[in-house]
């Protein structure tokens, strides 16, 4: 979320929001409150940039058949990140 092209600043506080919630996790100081954490838990907001053991990371594989329908559907490559951001990470 810091490479965020489309809008900075929001990467740098999704970034930040996920760093005080480890923190938190550690018993560390941190300055987001359980309140931040449970709005942002019924956004269904992703805490973790890497797949947990609980959700794992889809196989290459299936990301290969993605692409694949992908290009039959538009006859190219030009996978749009907003689109299909599953390709791009």
């Amino acid at each position: 979320p810091t490479h965020f092209q489309h809008n900075i600043k929001l990467g740098r506080w999704v970034h930040t929001q996920r760093h005080q919630r480890r923190l938190q996790a550690k018993g560390k100081k941190s300055c987001i409150t359980q309140e931040r954490i449970d709005l942002l838990d019924e956004l269904g907001f992703s805490w973790e940039v890497r797949p947990s053991l609980e959700r794992p990371r889809a196989t290459w594989h299936q990301r290969c058949d993605e692409l694949n329908d992908f290009y039959l559907k538009n006859g190219n490559f030009l996978v749009n990140p907003l689109d299909m951001p599953q390709l791009h990470a």
